[in-house]
């Protein structure tokens, strides 16, 4: 174990149970499903040396440390990338450009994801039995010259070669972005109630800057619910309020109240329901149905599941959480 060089490592950790923000992220199965969680507890997993010294210097205690991977330090690879598209967005936002402004967040935070592409896909190909080593995928009857015809859908395992990629430089960023962020969680600790990739919901007051890197306040606000990952409502003075539902047509969830989310975190989501309209099926779904002009009838979509990233704590009339703690290989 090299932990002053860039690497990746197989490593058994334990993470003090009275930890309120534990820093290293894990694959866990929670329910029937697999999720990202940092929990408490003894556990092992792949972390960079620079999240596991980070974690170490939190307290947290690296057991042990297996089979590894270094790299070569090119140093800062993308900062003139990033510096100009970063001034090129002020510029922008200076004009009134909003279009401008857009894109070059976009160029940004795009650029280094993609050298994380996984290059084994699926492809869909018209294949009538002949090559015997693709899969079925689905069948297509039309017809031809007044006769009923078939033709089939198969599935061929291709690999992107001409996509450049390197899945330990987006692994490194975000191993730099998740430090960044839960250093400035610490300094809050329990007066967080919300946080996504690049933002937090506090009451705690925090520094703000203009600069690459700093906190900027978007709103405040009075009142506030989180049920789930990018499902909120936040609403503060002058009839301001902020709305997201992952996955929901937004022209429909406008009719949902504080009220809604708050009976929702109750754990009453009878009301947390939207009728989504009728719309053609995307193609592998019409493609499976065997029709690809199928139609995809109105829909009665509603939050079916609670948060579970973490245990929620109610005492009364107040909300808290808990990490997810870890004893013999099960999360609790």
């Amino acid at each position: 174990y090299k932990p002053d060089q860039m690497g990746f490592y197989e490593a058994t950790v334990e993470v003090p149970k009275n930890m309120y923000l534990p820093p290293l992220p894990v694959v866990e199965k929670i329910g029937q499903s697999e999720k990202l969680i940092f929990p408490t507890g003894r556990f092992s997993g792949v972390w960079s040396t620079i999240e596991l010294e980070y974690a170490r210097s939190l307290g947290v205690k690296i057991i042990e440390t297996r089979r590894g991977c270094t790299f070569h330090n090119a140093g800062y690879i993308f900062r003139d990338f990033v510096n100009t598209l970063y001034d090129m967005r002020k510029e922008a936002q200076a004009k009134g450009d909003g279009v401008g402004s857009t894109l070059t967040k976009l160029l940004m935070n795009s650029c280094y994801g993609r050298f994380g592409l996984n290059t084994d896909r699926e492809q869909i190909v018209f294949d009538n039995w002949r090559d015997t080593s693709l899969k079925f995928h689905s069948e297509i009857e039309y017809v031809k010259e007044g006769r009923p015809v078939s033709t089939y859908l198969m599935t061929k395992d291709v690999v992107l070669e001409k996509t450049f990629t390197n899945v330990a430089i987006p692994a490194w960023v975000t191993s730099h972005a998740r430090i960044h962020m839960h250093k400035i969680m610490w300094k809050a600790k329990s007066e967080i109630y919300y946080t996504d990739t690049d933002s937090i919901f506090t009451t705690k007051k925090m520094e703000t800057g203009n600069e690459l890197g700093e906190l900027k306040e978007e709103y405040r606000a009075k009142k506030a619910v989180f049920l789930l990952p990018k499902t909120y409502v936040v609403e503060g003075e002058d009839d301001f309020k902020k709305l997201a539902m992952k996955g929901f047509d937004k022209k429909k969830i406008g009719k949902f109240t504080y009220r809604d989310f708050y009976t929702a975190l109750e754990g009453d989501l009878r009301n947390m329901q939207v009728v989504h309209d009728a719309k053609f099926a995307k193609f592998k779904t019409a493609a499976k149905k065997g029709n690809l002009t199928s139609m995809v009838g109105s829909q009665v979509k509603g939050i079916r599941s609670m948060y579970d990233k973490r245990v929620i704590i109610k005492t009364k009339d107040k909300w808290n959480t808990r990490p997810l703690h870890i004893k013999e290989g099960f999360a609790e």
